[in-house]
C-alpha cells in the first residue's frame, strides 16, 4: 500500500507540472494568435483591449479542456495500475492452486488401496511425501524466478517500491 500510494504522489506531481506546461503553452498559444491577428489587422489595433479579453476568454477554456484531459489520463493510469494488480494476484493464486492439485494428485495414487510391494517400504512413503510437499514449493519459487527474469516482469506484491 505504501508503494501505492508513493507511486500515486508521483503521478499527482507529473501530473501537476504537466498541468503547469499545459498552461504555459495555452498562454504562449494565445498570445502569438493575438500578435498575429492585431499586425494583420489596423482596426483590431484600436480596440486591442477588446481582443485580449476574447482571447482571455479562449485560453481558460483551451486550459480547461487540458486540464479535463490530464485528469484523464491520470485515472486512466491509476485504474490500469490497480487492474495489472489484481492480474498478478490472480496468476499467483492459480499457480498456487495448480501445484498443490498436482502433488495431490501423485499422492492420492501413491496411498491408493492398490497392492503394491512399496507399501512395504516405509522410507518410500516418507520420501514421496517429502517430495510432494517440497514441488509445490519449489516450483513455484522456480516460476517467479521465471516470469521474473525471463519474461521481465515484476511481480513482488510487497509494500517496495515497484520498477
Amino acid at each position: 500500500m505504501a508503494s501505492d500510494e508513493g507511486n500515486m504522489s508521483v503521478l499527482d506531481n507529473l501530473r501537476m507540472i504537466k498541468n503547469a506546461t499545459s498552461d504555459l503553452e495555452s498562454q504562449v498559444n494565445g498570445v502569438r494568435r493575438m500578435l498575429i491577428d492585431m499586425l494583420d489587422d489596423d482596426e483590431e489595433l484600436h480596440m486591442l483591449h477588446l481582443t485580449k479579453n476574447n482571447y482571455g476568454t479562449g485560453a481558460a477554456v483551451e486550459l480547461m479542456l487540458h486540464t479535463i484531459q490530464n485528469t484523464e489520463a491520470i485515472v486512466m493510469l491509476k485504474l490500469d495500475a490497480k487492474r495489472n494488480y489484481l492480474i498478478i494476484v490472480d496468476l499467483l493464486m492459480t499457480l498456487v492452486t495448480t501445484l498443490v492439485a498436482v502433488s495431490n494428485f501423485f499422492v492420492n495414487a501413491f496411498t491408493m488401496n492398490v497392492v503394491s510391494w512399496l507399501k512395504d517400504l516405509d522410507w518410500v512413503y516418507w520420501t514421496w511425501i517429502a517430495v510432494a510437499a517440497a514441488f509445490p514449493v519449489a516450483s513455484y519459487f522456480t516460476s517467479i524466478w521465471y516470469i521474473r527474469k525471463a519474461a521481465g516482469v515484476n511481480i513482488a506484491l510487497s509494500a517496495h517500491k515497484h520498477d
